[in-house]
């Protein structure tokens, strides 16, 4: 009789691992806080910023800013009306309108008595008489002439100064004219009382007159 065979013993089936196992597997090491990460006051991080501090380095833009808090303040523009070398009188004989030619020769001769000093050109059109020097709060400082005037197209120009407003008795009676910063436009001297202008260029020197330099 021919043996039996035995039966062929069965495979144990390998068991495939859970999905959720095996995503857990996968998940990456979560990393600690911030806040965990960061050293105490007296840790390294904390003597690095230190020694950054007192560092050559960190401490010269804060000389620098004090060195320039000390150095004198530059000022800002240059006062473009200066006085020249330019012949005033042959300036007055080249104004082309005779009636305003003769109100100007009529002004410099009156400023002149006032301020007792000769005419002299500033800038290219201004005929000035003395000077003085003025600085403001900014710190912005130049000369200027004590008095002087300027004959414009549309009107003669003249400049008082420290303005109008304490000169309003003298405006009154004055006559027909206009205002701007300082400047008082007049077309023809017939048009004011040449008494009162005298009178309100007088006051306008003697104001002026203690800062005088020339």
């Amino acid at each position: 009789m021919a043996a039996r065979k035995r039966p062929a013993a069965k495979k144990s089936a390998v068991r495939k691992p859970a999905k959720k196992a095996v995503k857990s597997a996968k998940k990456p090491v979560k990393k600690p806080a911030r806040k965990a990460v960061k050293k105490s006051a007296s840790g390294p991080m904390s003597r690095r910023f230190e020694k950054w501090v007192d560092s050559p380095a960190t401490k010269a833009p804060a000389r620098k800013a004090a060195k320039k808090a000390a150095k004198p303040r530059k000022q800002k523009y240059t006062l473009k009306t200066q006085a020249t070398s330019q012949n005033v009188g042959q300036f007055l004989a080249g104004i082309a309108d005779a009636a305003k030619r003769a109100d100007a020769e009529e002004i410099a001769q009156m400023l002149g008595e006032i301020t007792g000093v000769e005419a002299k050109m500033w800038g290219p059109s201004i005929v000035g008489f003395g000077e003085y020097h003025y600085k403001y709060e900014s710190g912005h400082e130049g000369d200027m002439c004590v008095a002087g005037f300027s004959p414009r197209k549309d009107a003669l120009t003249m400049y008082v100064v420290p303005g109008f407003e304490r000169y309003g008795e003298l405006m009154a009676r004055l006559g027909k004219y206009k205002t701007g910063k300082g400047c008082l436009y007049v077309k023809r001297l017939d048009d004011v009382d040449r008494s009162v202008l005298r009178e309100l260029l007088e006051r306008s020197v003697a104001m002026i007159s203690p800062h005088r330099t020339a």
